[in-house]
């Protein structure tokens, strides 16, 4: 592995996996453009900038959080969250465990394409109702946790299918925000989990990852905080025609 490459695909992943517009996708499509095979476990160092990125952003929403359940408290704002969160988490706990090596082959420009184009549709279809006033119901967590589990396919965007139906859902921005990556947490834990156990460690790779992870750290945060302030001010389905014109390329190409 050579330093730029890793900056590089810290970069994509800094930017994309926040962004409405596929992280997966966009990774494997630069490495099949560029010939690149990275080793799984710079996936693993990736899931973990990842990680980085939502515990400092959040993290007083975290602490909140952990403070409501040693207080057993489940009813106040931050507490009513984690059984959502747990809820939410089923279908694409899952549907992991259960077709995670068949995900593993999807990745190529035609499945990319066509999921991409979908996943724009779907973005783009949140201006019908950009967020409304309501609260997250264990109803619309269930909905919103089946968007995430769809994103496991390369092409769907998490971040942009989670959002939507949010906000399809009448949820808030802000609170539509803040479940949506909250709500990430243990589906990355999870697949933190399967990747490091598959990965191996080479110590020549150590540099080179670690700096691709702290690339991705860096511009994660700054995409996170970009993508926030665009949603507060109602342009988060733009997003959406991006991804609609790219699928649309890579399946002409």
């Amino acid at each position: 592995m050579k330093l730029l490459e890793t900056i590089f695909l810290g970069v994509i992943q800094g930017v994309t996996e926040w962004l409405p517009i596929s992280s997966s996708g966009h990774l494997a499509a630069a490495q099949i453009l560029l010939g690149l095979e990275e080793p799984l476990l710079f996936e693993v160092v990736l899931h973990v900038a990842t990680l980085v990125v939502i515990f400092t952003y959040f993290r007083s929403d975290l602490l909140q959080m952990a403070s409501a359940v040693l207080k057993l408290d489940f009813r106040s704002e931050h507490g009513r969250m984690i059984p959502l969160i747990l809820l939410g988490s089923v279908p694409v706990a899952l549907l992991g465990l259960l077709f995670y090596d068949y995900y593993l082959t999807l990745f190529d420009f035609k499945v990319f394409g066509l999921c991409s184009a979908a996943s724009g549709v779907f973005v783009t279809s949140s201006k019908i109702r950009r967020g409304g006033s309501g609260t997250v119901s264990a109803k619309a967590a269930l909905l919103i946790g089946l968007a995430q589990a769809l994103a496991l396919l390369p092409g769907f965007s998490r971040s942009g299918l989670t959002i939507s139906v949010a906000l399809l859902a009448g949820v808030k921005r802000e609170e539509a925000f803040r479940f949506s990556f909250l709500l990430s947490i243990p589906a990355v834990l999870g697949a933190l989990l399967l990747t490091s156990i598959k990965g191996s460690v080479d110590a020549a790779l150590i540099p080179p990852l670690l700096l691709g992870g702290i690339t991705a750290v860096i511009v994660g945060y700054l995409s996170l905080s970009i993508l926030r302030k665009l949603l507060m001010k109602g342009f988060f389905h733009l997003f959406g025609f991006y991804t609609i014109a790219l699928g649309l390329l890579l399946l002409i190409l």
